[in-house]
C-alpha cells in the first residue's frame, strides 16, 4: 500500500496570554520572547517538510509562522475555519478569572463553550469543513492552527470521538504528522514543542 498523503499539523508558538493560562481564542495576544524563537524554529521544520500547500489560521499567531516560512505565501491558504474557537465571556480569562464570575463552561456541547461564545458543535462543523479542504489534495501538507482546533483535526483524521480531543495535550508549537493511506490515516509522528 502506498502513501497517499501526509499532513503536518502545528500547534502556533507561546503568546503573552498562553503564559498567562488566559483563554486566548478568537481574540489575539504577542508572542513571549520563547514564542519567537518556536515561530522561527516552527517556519524552519516547516520549510524543511517542503510542503506543497500551507494552510494557516487568519490570527497572527499562528500565520506569523506561515508568512515566516513562506514568506512570498506561493503555498500559503488562509482559512477562517482554522482560527480558534470564540470563547465568549471567559475570552481573555483565567480559569480564576472564570470561576469568580460565575462563567459556566461547557466543553461538550451542545450550545456555546461561554456565554456569548461559539457553539461547541458549530466548531466542529467549521473545523470539519478545513478538513475537508486540507486533505482534497496530494503530497505534503503543513497546517498552522490552534490547540483546540488541532485536536479536533486529530480527532476527526484518526476517527476518534471528539471528547478524545480533551486528553490530547498539545503545547505551543508542537507538531504531529499523519499519514493517510487509502482510506487509513495513522498517526506517524508527535513532536514536543520545536524549539
Amino acid at each position: 500500500m502506498s502513501v497517499v498523503r501526509e499532513i503536518l499539523v502545528a500547534r502556533h508558538p507561546e503568546t503573552v496570554a498562553n503564559r498567562e493560562l488566559r483563554f486566548v481564542g478568537s481574540g489575539d495576544s504577542p508572542y513571549t520572547l520563547r514564542g519567537a524563537q518556536q515561530r522561527d524554529a516552527l517556519a524552519a521544520r516547516i520549510e524543511a517538510w517542503a510542503p506543497a500547500a500551507l494552510y494557516v489560521s487568519p490570527l497572527l499567531r499562528a500565520r506569523a509562522v506561515a508568512e515566516a516560512a513562506d514568506p512570498a505565501g506561493a503555498l500559503t491558504t488562509v482559512l477562517d475555519d482554522l482560527r480558534e474557537l470564540d470563547f465568549g465571556e471567559a475570552e481573555g480569562l483565567t480559569w480564576e478569572e472564570i470561576e469568580a464570575r460565575g462563567i459556566p463552561i461547557t466543553r461538550l456541547g451542545p450550545g456555546p463553550v461561554a456565554r456569548g461564545g461559539e457553539a461547541v458543535e458549530v466548531f466542529g462543523e467549521r473545523v470539519a469543513r478545513a478538513s475537508a479542504a486540507i486533505v482534497d489534495g496530494r503530497g505534503r501538507t503543513a497546517v498552522v492552527t490552534h490547540a483546540g482546533v488541532m485536536r479536533r483535526l486529530l480527532t476527526l483524521w484518526l476517527d476518534l470521538p471528539p471528547e478524545a480531543g480533551w486528553r490530547l495535550h498539545v503545547p505551543n508549537a508542537a507538531v504531529a504528522v499523519v499519514r493517510f493511506t487509502g482510506d487509513h490515516a495513522a498517526l506517524a509522528e508527535l513532536r514536543p514543542p520545536a524549539e
